[in-house]
This record gives structure tokens, C-alpha cells and sequence, in this order.
């Protein structure tokens, strides 16, 4: 009897073990990191040493994860990728920086400074499918012409005002949202009379991440972008927002033609529970967008293109 029961129980651990496995998704997904959890933008010394190690362990990281999620995954260093490899898979994770195909140049006119030209790391016809982690959207974006700016360094550890129906929170993968009412961001307090806005004191937040910058220190920190232009352009549209220093519609996820920023910092490692679903979700999403390129270039940060 007490045998019997033993198997039993031993067929039923294997069942519900069995039952909480992720079905993978058929994708080919490249990551190409360089990456650490440590901030290390305009900090003039930090520990490079940890700042190594944590690179490895960020890679190996998304590693695990996708390969939770996805058929295929390789990850390389920012150095060794080049645009081409992006060819051969389904989704391009950018988490660290490429090496250039032209570099950042400042252009001087009778020896004055006149302009910069920012380094190029894509082809202007580039149409594969690109998700961008945190600033690498500006990084890789700004000569390419996305939308997807430098607004702000300064996002945490929660989103608002996400659009629930959009496809990222319904699936393939089962997406549960708690949200927590959180004090609204100064930030963004201080922007809404500027628009014309009257903001809650307190504000339902979803946390994305265990940790943010704010809290934990030296954490890496993410990025939000410009609003403007993704409400009216076909080939764009704002996600989500998040808890930054900026107004309240300042962009945390979005996507501008092939390319969908995500702005927060975490790696799977430091993501919570909820949020890797809605990520890997993402991965799905954007690969719909093989082919597509941008209507119109946002060249300018201080613009907004329509």
C-alpha cells in the first residue's frame, strides 16, 4: 500500500511538473548583449571588475529565459554582431552596444562646432523585427530615425496606463496584471499643468521589476521616451507609460515600424513573475513586423514627426 501510494504520488509531481512547462514558441530570437545590471552611464568610476561579471551573468540570464520561451535562441556580443546576422533570425534583442557602421563625428564649419552626425549601425532599408532594452533604443535608433528617443534616463521599476487589450498582455502566454495604487511620479505632477492635466495624487501601477533604480543602488537604469507622433502614424503606437521624472504620457513600451522599445532595465533575472509572460509576448508580437519599414524618420529629438 505504501508502495502504491509512493507512485502515485511520484506520477503526480511528474504530472504537475509536466503541466507548468512553457510551450515554446516556434522562433529563431538572436540577443546580443554587452550589457550589465550595473548603471554605469555618467558614472565616472565603478568596479569593473563586477561590471564584468555581471555582463556574464546578464547574458547567460536572457539565455535561460528565452530559451524557456522560444525554439531557437543564440546571443552574441554587441561587438561581434552585425546587422545581417538579423537576417537569419525571427526577433533581434538589443541589449548592449553594436559595433558602429559609421561612427558618432561632430561637423565643424570654419572651425566651429556645427552639428553631430550619430553613429550608424543599420541601413536605412533595415526591416527586420528589433526590440530594444532601455537607452539601446536611442543608441541604435537615433541615425535610423525611430521614434523611440532619449527622453529621459530615469524610469523604475512600474508601468501605467498600459493599454490592456493590446496583444502583448493577451497572449500567447497568460498575462496577469496586479496592480497596486502607487503616489503618482513628482515628474509627472510637475508636467501636467503645463498640458492642461489634473493628476490623481495616487496612480494603479503594475511593477515590472524586483528591483529599480531608485531602491536598489547602482541598479541599472531605464529609459522613457517622447510621446509625440504614435497616437496618428500607422506604422506606430504608444503601450505603455511608466514611473519616471517625466510627464505621464512619456513612452515605456511602443512601437515605431519594426521596432519595439522596451524601456526597463531588468534583466528575466530581475523581471517579476508577471512580467515575463507580457515580454516574451512581446517577442511574438514584433515578429509580425518582418517586412515593415518607417514612414517617416524622426531625425530630430526636439520634433515631432507625424
Amino acid at each position: 500500500m505504501n508502495r502504491y501510494l509512493s507512485l502515485l504520488l511520484l506520477a503526480l509531481v511528474m504530472c504537475l511538473g509536466a503541466t507548468a512547462q512553457v510551450k515554446k514558441t516556434n522562433l529563431k530570437v538572436l540577443y546580443v548583449g554587452g550589457h550589465s545590471n550595473i548603471e554605469t552611464f555618467g558614472v565616472d568610476a565603478y568596479d569593473t571588475a563586477a561590471n564584468d561579471r555581471s555582463i556574464v551573468e546578464r547574458t547567460a540570464a536572457w539565455e535561460k529565459y528565452l530559451n524557456e520561451y522560444f525554439t531557437t535562441v543564440k546571443t552574441v556580443k554587441g561587438n561581434d554582431y552585425n546587422y545581417k546576422m538579423s537576417y537569419d533570425y525571427d526577433v533581434t534583442i538589443i541589449d548592449g552596444s553594436p559595433k558602429p557602421l559609421e561612427p558618432r563625428r561632430n561637423i565643424t564649419v570654419n572651425g566651429n562646432f556645427a552639428k553631430i552626425v550619430y553613429a550608424r549601425y543599420f541601413p536605412d532599408d533595415f526591416d527586420r523585427p528589433v526590440i530594444t532594452i532601455a537607452e539601446t533604443g536611442e543608441t541604435v535608433g537615433r541615425r535610423i530615425g525611430t521614434k523611440n528617443d532619449w527622453y529621459c534616463l530615469c524610469l523604475d521599476a512600474h508601468a501605467y496606463g498600459m493599454k490592456k487589450e493590446h496583444p502583448i498582455f493577451k497572449g500567447p502566454y497568460k498575462v496577469k496584471l496586479t496592480m497596486t495604487d502607487r503616489p503618482t511620479p513628482e515628474g509627472a505632477k510637475e508636467y501636467a499643468p503645463l498640458i492642461g492635466q489634473t493628476l490623481p495624487e495616487k496612480t494603479p501601477m503594475w511593477r515590472v521589476q524586483n528591483k529599480g533604480y531608485l531602491t536598489d543602488r547602482n541598479f541599472k537604469v531605464g529609459m522613457v521616451v517622447r510621446p509625440w507622433g504614435y497616437e496618428d502614424s500607422p506604422e506606430a503606437e504608444w503601450i505603455s507609460g511608466g514611473e519616471s521624472a517625466k510627464s505621464y504620457d512619456a513612452m515605456t513600451i511602443g512601437r515605431h515600424a519594426n521596432w519595439l522599445h522596451w524601456g526597463f532595465a531588468a534583466s528575466p533575472a530581475d523581471m517579476t513573475d508577471e512580467a515575463k509572460p507580457v515580454f516574451a509576448n512581446a517577442v511574438v508580437y514584433i515578429s509580425k513586423f518582418a517586412g515593415q519599414h518607417i514612414i517617416a524618420r524622426k531625425l530630430n529629438e526636439g520634433i515631432a514627426t507625424r
